[in-house]
């Protein structure tokens, strides 16, 4: 049996369907390197040719990728040559960077690899910190136009803030339903991106934007209520990493980065006719983990879910379009 186990394969790869799986895979990947406990995990997007050429090893695609760097301590035993390895060097070599490529259409890695020195990711724009995650539970973001939303000194009318307040229904499989506003979050969006300019444009610098979601919990004594609608049509939801609960129990998940590439990368025109409500979903899933997290879902005996979340807030917060 102990032999059995020893010879058995290794568990494979999660696919990376949306960003918030990232971090699952590059700790699955670390885990397998000897180090389950990374220092360090960050991601951009690019075409394939654009990421792996910040590692100086190019494959020429233009499949919309990501790239992953995670820093810890890994091992991996030294490869042998056609003469036997010397004595005195050990089996083991150690290095300080692991690098993974993923398709986003996919979710597979494409291309992988170990490295003493960090890729430099701030060609591709907006560099992702995954982990560790900053104390207000947000996802910290290379220099690019989101620091100017952190910035005080930028001027209020240079951002651009839309915001829903009000009950929505949340449900897996299927989209939150926003009560009184048609098209959902990703409607909610599209609308922020025309607001703020980008629509109609060919994207060229990526637009870059906050996405803040709070759900006040379940009171004490208080009943969750069935769902008045149905959920819009969509995929089943994903569960993820806990958000931040603050002092009242109000949940609270919050993104910092660009959108998804199929949605404004570049050579795309944002277009909302042409765009998909699944380039959206990652939101979706925000919300739904939040929903779950304060005690607003039930599961029904097909283990579906879906509950009627009373007060759902939801921030969008970016900058103008660039003249």
């Amino acid at each position: 049996m102990v032999a059995e186990q020893r010879n058995r394969a290794p568990e494979p790869l999660v696919r990376v369907r949306d960003e918030s799986m990232i971090v699952q895979l590059a700790r699955q990947v670390a885990t397998r390197h000897g180090d389950p406990y990374p220092e360090l995990i960050q991601h951009a997007v690019g075409s394939r040719e654009e990421v792996t050429r910040t590692t100086g090893s190019i494959v020429f695609s233009d499949e919309p990728s990501y790239i992953i760097v995670i820093k810890g301590k890994f091992r991996a035993r030294r490869p042998s040559g056609p003469r036997p390895a010397s004595p005195r060097k050990p089996a083991f070599v150690s290095y300080p960077f692991q690098v993974l490529v993923v398709n986003m259409a996919t979710g597979l890695v494409t291309d992988s690899g170990s490295t003493h020195a960090c890729p430099d990711l701030t060609p591709l724009g907006p560099v992702i910190t995954d982990h560790p995650v900053a104390p207000d539970g947000e996802r910290t973001v290379g220099a690019d136009l989101l620091s100017a939303l952190m910035d005080r000194s930028t001027r209020v009318e240079e951002i651009v803030e839309v915001r829903y307040r009000g009950p929505a229904t949340v449900g897996s499989p299927g989209r939150a339903r926003l009560h009184g506003r048609d098209g959902g979050i990703a409607g909610l969006v599209w609308y922020a991106l025309g607001q703020s300019g980008w629509l109609g444009h060919t994207v060229h610098l990526k637009p870059t934007l906050e996405v803040t979601i709070r759900v006040a919990p379940v009171r004490p004594g208080e009943r969750p209520a069935p769902p008045r609608f149905a959920p819009l049509p969509g995929g089943p939801r994903r569960r993820g990493e806990s958000g931040v609960v603050s002092e009242d129990g109000t949940v609270t998940y919050k993104y910092a980065g660009s959108l998804h590439p199929r949605a404004a990368g570049p050579g795309v025109r944002l277009v909302e006719t042409e765009g998909h409500a699944e380039d959206f979903d990652a939101f979706e899933d925000m919300l739904y983990r939040a929903a779950a997290q304060a005690d607003w879902l039930s599961v029904r005996e097909d283990k579906q879910s879906s509950g009627e979340v009373p007060d759902a807030e939801i921030l969008i917060r970016l900058l103008r379009r660039p003249p």
